[in-house]
């Protein structure tokens, strides 16, 4: 599809990517309700909705500010549900940042979100650290069914026990922590399940993508940090843990490359959002490109890194 201007650009798939251009902070905003918005439409749906949005984010520029999510809510291509997100990207709505860490068991996504938390928080700058599935009672609980080892659950029980325990996590402490204007460091998000489940488990990518849509109410994350490793690094890395392997881990190298495989192909899709870091690296490397790779994200919410 052909736009005039820089409204939109195509992604490295063809399917249209969210829109560029960001001259000014009250442009920031706008650009964020587009891109969530953007989010929530299935991908077949896409092109036919690409068009509007941009003619209503052209139209927006010349309007007062404070009339902008007005002019938005009226758009006939948003579903009625849509109100929500514009209601949490209006301007003047306080909202901090997501940031999430995404790669395959054993690429040290754990380890690194520990230390980027220690890290923005010793610069003074309200973070939390959450993991998923999990960071609160009823995705632990959920936590613990997924990763037990002597169950058996299907690709579909799998995929909608990931969305329920996403969905309660974004409810009870993603979203509250976000209108305070806090940082959130999210171990996983739901890149996984598109990885895992969408790839691996052959239930479809964009199939999960609809799932996780309705779980999370078309939250996306604002950046994202790829941790690339080799499946067989990665089970080396396991291997030297005193840990038991969890259900998932118990799979072979042949899901795992699907997964990283799957991995690369949403990098090339959104590589505004994913930023990839070789994570052979050493730690305090992988840490310092992590950092560099989130800095524009929180100078667009105000925060700053200082070292």
């Amino acid at each position: 599809m052909e736009l005039t201007g820089d409204l939109l650009e195509d992604s490295a798939d063809g399917h249209p990517a969210v829109p560029r251009g960001v001259v000014d902070d009250h442009e920031h905003v706008h650009v964020r309700v587009l891109r969530a918005l953007l989010a929530t439409c299935p991908r077949a749906e896409q092109p036919d909705r690409v068009e509007p949005l941009a003619q209503a984010r052209a139209e927006l520029l010349g309007v007062p500010l404070d009339e902008r999510a007005l002019l938005i809510r009226e758009r006939r291509f948003l579903e009625p549900w849509h109100e929500a997100i514009v209601e949490r990207y209006r301007p003047g709505v306080a909202r901090g940042s997501l940031i999430t860490i995404e790669g395959i068991d054993g690429a040290g996504k754990s380890t690194l979100a520990r230390a980027l938390a220690g890290e923005l928080a010793a610069r003074g700058l309200p973070v939390e650290l959450l993991r998923e599935p999990g960071g609160v009672e009823v995705s632990e609980r959920i936590r613990s069914l997924v990763k037990d080892a002597s169950l058996s659950i299907s690709p579909r029980a799998e995929a909608l026990l990931y969305a329920a325990a996403r969905a309660q996590l974004v409810d009870e402490r993603v979203l509250p922590l976000l209108d305070e204007g806090a940082i959130v460091l999210l171990d996983r998000f739901v890149d996984s399940s598109l990885a895992y489940q969408g790839a691996a488990r052959g239930l479809g990518v964009e199939e999960v993508r609809a799932i996780n849509i309705f779980a999370t109410g078309g939250l996306q994350a604002d950046r994202t940090l790829l941790l690339r490793i080799s499946p067989s690094q990665a089970h080396a890395r396991q291997h030297e843990r005193a840990a038991l392997p969890d259900r998932l881990e118990l799979e072979g190298e042949g899901f795992f490359t699907a997964i990283s495989e799957a991995y690369d192909e949403l990098a090339r899709a959104e590589p505004d959002r994913i930023r990839a870091i070789d994570a052979a690296s050493s730690p305090e490397r992988v840490l310092a490109e992590a950092l560099s790779s989130i800095e524009d994200v929180l100078a667009a919410t105000g925060a700053e890194l200082r070292a």
